[in-house]
């Protein structure tokens, strides 16, 4: 127990700041500038050097095929405004005060005693 508090809270506290940061990190998405770990890793199993499928084709492609903008070369764009306006406000008032149970506040409080 004394071990695994500390560890709990230590949790908490590092999820609520990431959450913190979520907004805004939302409010500026540009998906160009997406990493995939597999372009990072040479499209290579780090494991066994088989060529791996590449995720950032495979989810550009999906993209286009949502067709979200008449326009072909805008697909992106409409996405990225698709993330910035109504990801954020869902996101938004989804979380505003009630994302954690009581009972995590209360044992972050018990752990401050």
């Amino acid at each position: 127990g004394a071990v695994v508090l500390p560890v709990y809270h230590w949790l908490g506290l590092w999820m609520m700041t990431d959450i913190q940061r979520l907004p805004q990190q939302l409010h500026t998405f540009k998906i160009q500038d997406s990493k995939c770990t597999c372009c990072s890793i040479d499209h290579k199993d780090p494991q066994t050097g088989e060529p791996i499928a590449c995720d950032r084709k495979l989810v550009l492609w999906t993209l286009k095929k949502w067709k979200m903008s008449e326009d072909e070369e805008d697909y992106l764009e409409a996405f990225n405004e698709l993330v910035r306006g109504n990801l954020v406000s869902i996101f938004v008032e989804t979380l505003q005060g009630s994302f954690l149970p009581f009972g995590f506040y209360l044992q972050m409080a018990i752990c401050y005693r």
